[in-house]
């Protein structure tokens, strides 16, 4: 090979690792294209964290270009099960006095969580830039009462397509029509995404810019609304709205559940003083529904009865069950990776459960199964 490249492979969700390779000309136009949009968020003074586990795939190193392309300090780590825990990302949080994060939700929670069960000190952010998994307005709104930050859904695309859509300082998220020609798909057809018109459906992205990828056209499998209003920071590009992957729609009868209208039951507005669900795992077997829970406090079964009753109509014909754990499966913080369906709502009547996952998933599926199993008493489908 003759010329310049760094050479990732991203598993997408559930499939075979693809070649997401990254020359200098992608480099330099995704920077770009981002750090354009996260100089109206972030200001000098800022620094942040960068925390992906995924040194397999661009993100993080993206990132770190892009504060470096703001003149921003930033630290980029990860933690494995190997050295650690996060001992180590609080200490430097706290000692450099970091106000951002950027990564996954999922993560963020977890180091939350972690903070919260060592008793030691919650990292003092300001701003959170998410990414990489469908972060709905619910969970936005639950990351903001436990940090006290402002959250943004930072960008949006993937490892093979690059970011084709970014945030501004109003939370929207902007296309990026000088790098990608967008299009939305339903069963009425494949049409353009244009500036002042509303529309919906699968969102379909050819590459425009990208040296190592050019003119390639993707069907996502990601279901996107675009805003027909111009957004009130003056970019005047349309505004996309993620709505989660065709495939996390889970069909229970005839009626489908998805993210948001879960995430939107568990962290409804409390009475203070009540315990708070920090994160869970739903599992379906039959006609139960167990929810597995970690809070801030010890909860009662009253605390438990009442969610349980709350959860109840989303799961038509189903007996719906809360319980509060002390740690959920490992697939809880592998949204990046596997998606809400299988990292959040597991399906154990599924026979497509496992679908053809890497081996270093497989193995986390295995882990978490055999968990879900001691946790709600409800064999689990062997990998």
């Amino acid at each position: 090979m003759r010329h310049f490249l760094h050479y990732y492979e991203s598993s997408g969700t559930t499939g075979d690792p693809v070649a997401a390779p990254k020359a200098v000309d992608d480099l330099i136009i995704n920077t770009v294209n981002i750090g354009e949009m996260w100089g109206r968020v972030l200001e000098e003074g800022d620094s942040a964290l960068i925390l992906i586990n995924g040194p397999f795939a661009p993100a993080g190193y993206q990132f770190e270009k892009v504060l470096e392309y703001l003149g921003l300090t930033s630290v980029r780590l990860w933690v494995d099960q190997v050295t650690g825990d996060y001992s180590r990302v609080l200490r430097i949080v706290r000692e450099l006095g970091i106000n951002t994060y950027v990564g996954a939700p999922s993560r963020l929670t977890e180091l939350l969580q972690f903070a919260l069960s060592k008793g030691e000190t919650a990292p003092d952010f300001a701003k959170l830039l998410l990414i990489a998994e469908q972060t709905g307005a619910s969970f936005l709104r639950h990351l903001e009462g436990l940090t006290g930050a402002t959250a943004r859904v930072a960008t949006f695309g993937s490892s093979e397509t690059g970011t084709v859509a970014v945030t501004c300082e109003f939370g929207e998220l902007h296309t990026q029509p000088q790098s990608y020609l967008l299009e939305v798909h339903d069963e009425a057809g494949t049409r353009p995404v244009e500036e002042g018109r509303a529309d919906a459906g699968e969102l379909v992205v050819t590459t425009l810019d990208l040296p190592s990828r050019p003119l390639v056209r993707y069907r996502t499998g990601d279901l996107v609304e675009i805003g027909g209003v111009p957004c009130p920071c003056g970019v005047r590009t349309p505004v996309l709205r993620p709505l989660g992957r065709q495939q996390d729609a889970v069909k229970l009868a005839r009626d489908g559940v998805r993210q948001e209208e879960c995430e939107a039951v568990l962290w409804a507005s409390q009475d203070a003083g009540a315990p708070v669900a920090l994160n869970y795992m739903l599992v379906i077997k039959g006609d139960s529904v167990v929810c597995l829970v970690i809070t801030d406090r010890e909860t009662t079964l009253a605390w438990e009865e009442d969610l349980a009753r709350r959860l109840d109509p989303l799961f038509a014909e189903h007996h719906v069950a809360v319980r509060t754990v002390s740690a959920l499966p490992p697939l809880a913080s592998m949204g990046a990776y596997v998606g809400w369906k299988l990292s959040r709502l597991v399906d154990l009547d599924d026979p497509a459960l496992h679908g053809c996952l890497p081996p270093p998933l497989h193995e986390a599926v295995k882990e978490s199964l055999s968990q879900i199993e001691r946790l709600t008493a409800q064999p689990a489908l062997t990998p």
